[in-house]
């Protein structure tokens, strides 16, 4: 399989993915997630699914020798803008997990974390927007 044809499997992953994430991330907000526990499983899953597309988006892009370093030099400050959200995001995700996990409830860095992913939902839009061509 050619790396483009890789590289358009993962861009419609992530497509439909991005939309559960956001369809489930919603459902949490507009809940305060009260009464969410499958709800809030599916999030943390669907966000785990979510992370590896990404991870698999990055090294099909810039492989994985000095990743770091190509996501600071790129040109495009959306996408320097969205590798650092990620990085906020993927932070805040992690403790907000295990907060569930131990205790089954909203607690603020979930909120926190809440605003971050809503942030990076906009950018992913703007990033795939950006790129539509390549989708197609």
């Amino acid at each position: 399989m050619t790396k483009k044809n890789r590289l358009k499997i993962c861009n419609w992953s992530l497509l439909i993915t991005t939309v559960a994430i956001l369809a489930s991330g919603l459902q949490l907000e507009f809940t305060c997630c009260h009464y969410a526990f499958s709800i809030a499983w599916f999030h943390i899953i669907t966000g785990i699914i979510f992370l590896c597309l990404i991870i698999w988006h990055l090294q099909l892009h810039f492989g994985w020798r000095n990743l770091p370093l190509r996501l600071r030099k790129q040109k495009s400050a959306l996408t320097r803008t969205l590798a650092i959200v990620f990085l906020l995001m993927t932070v805040s995700a992690a403790i907000a997990t295990y907060h569930w996990l131990d205790f089954h409830h909203h607690s603020p860095i979930g909120g926190v974390h809440g605003k971050i992913g809503f942030l990076m939902i906009i950018l992913v839009i703007c990033h795939t927007l950006k790129r539509v061509k390549f989708l197609l």
